[in-house]
């Protein structure tokens, strides 16, 4: 009962906070963005003006809250856009309401798919991102971010297998941050409709390249166009069913999966090599990550439902770099805007 009056607070909370604004600097000020520096979005070559404006209410002014609980951190928002980082931290043990953290392995999480590794840098990527975002738009996607190492609790996983058998401070942490990523989203929902989570992690492969994880399989995206548009199979178990069903030119899925007007041509346009796009519509015998359990459970296919979209993406270790973390937020947050522009809101993001 206390965890679910805790939500119901903290939605009410969002839903009072999650408002269009001007930025507030450190100092609690506001700032009008338009007297911060711009680099502008990213041009991309070839693609129309937006057409239909859908409205979105614009209010004076936001202030971000930060929660940090049970070893993960959120930050409010006040566009339609959340990030989530599940793999990034570096935090080793602790203890929660007494109970230390147990260490999971094959046998005691029973996890097929059972693995530890840190996906580096992601954090400061999604840190660098966030910034990004605020400097374009004087405004704040959501954030949910691990604050345990992966070989304690594995966040892109379903419970059963994220954790080791009776642990409590693990399941707690569990429990905590899909709450925060389910508080986000009936956010974005009520103050937006719909709305985009981006799942960041982190790839070693050879190919230097950011992997779109839609749960589709690299068998799937080999299929032809007209296979995978022969019935509403592939886009039902998609986590961007809900695009595919609504979006402003109309679209079909298949268009929005791989097509000139995907997230993949925008942020490959934008810089960033990538799969799927139209030009490489699937990785053929490369190693490829399709997206895991926060795509299923958080994304919008039919056995989920609602309108939040969801895409994994799998940065590979040059993206990653501290040396680049800029750049790639400066192509990331342009290709997203872009995209949001085209097919979900005109004006989400402000002038």
């Amino acid at each position: 009962m206390k965890k679910l009056l805790y939500f119901a607070l903290l939605l009410f909370a969002l839903s009072c906070s999650a408002q269009s604004g001007y930025l507030p600097p450190q100092n609690g000020e506001n700032t009008d963005p338009e007297q911060t520096e711009d680099r502008g979005v990213a041009e991309i070559p070839g693609l129309p003006s937006d057409a239909d404006t859908i409205e979105v209410p614009v209010h004076v002014q936001f202030k971000r809250d930060t929660i940090i609980e049970h070893y993960v951190e959120f930050r409010t928002g006040n566009i339609p856009v959340i990030i989530s980082v599940p793999h990034g931290s570096t935090v080793e043990g602790g203890s929660i309401n007494g109970e230390e953290f147990v260490l999971r392995t094959k046998e005691n999480t029973g996890d097929p798919s059972f693995s530890t590794v840190l996906d580096t840098r992601t954090i400061l990527l999604a840190d660098c991102t966030d910034a990004e975002f605020q400097r374009k738009t004087g405004k704040y996607p959501y954030m949910i971010i691990a604050g345990i190492r992966r070989k304690y609790v594995d966040f892109n996983r379903s419970k059963q297998y994220a954790i080791p058998e009776g642990s409590v401070a693990n399941g707690i942490a569990w429990d905590t941050y899909h709450d925060f990523v389910k508080a986000a989203k009936d956010s974005v929902v009520m103050k937006f409709g719909t709305g985009l989570l981006l799942d960041f992690h982190g790839h070693s492969h050879d190919v230097k390249q950011v992997e779109l994880g839609y749960i589709l399989s690299s068998s799937d995206l080999g299929l032809s166009d007209e296979v995978l548009s022969a019935n509403d199979k592939y886009a039902k178990k998609s986590s961007i069913y809900s695009l595919s069903l609504k979006n402003k030119t109309n679209l079909s899925f298949v268009e929005l999966l791989r097509g000139e007007f995907s997230f993949g041509d925008y942020l490959h346009k934008a810089g960033l090599p990538c799969v799927p796009r139209s030009k490489k519509p699937n990785p053929g015998d490369e190693i490829y990550l399709s997206g895991g359990y926060i795509n299923k459970a958080h994304g919008s296919a039919s056995n989920v439902g609602g309108t939040i979209d969801a895409i994994q993406l799998e940065f590979d270790s040059t993206a990653r770099k501290s040396a680049n973390c800029e750049d790639t937020a400066y192509s990331l947050v342009s290709a997203v805007i872009s995209y949001m522009k085209k097919h979900y809101y005109t004006n989400a993001f402000g002038k």
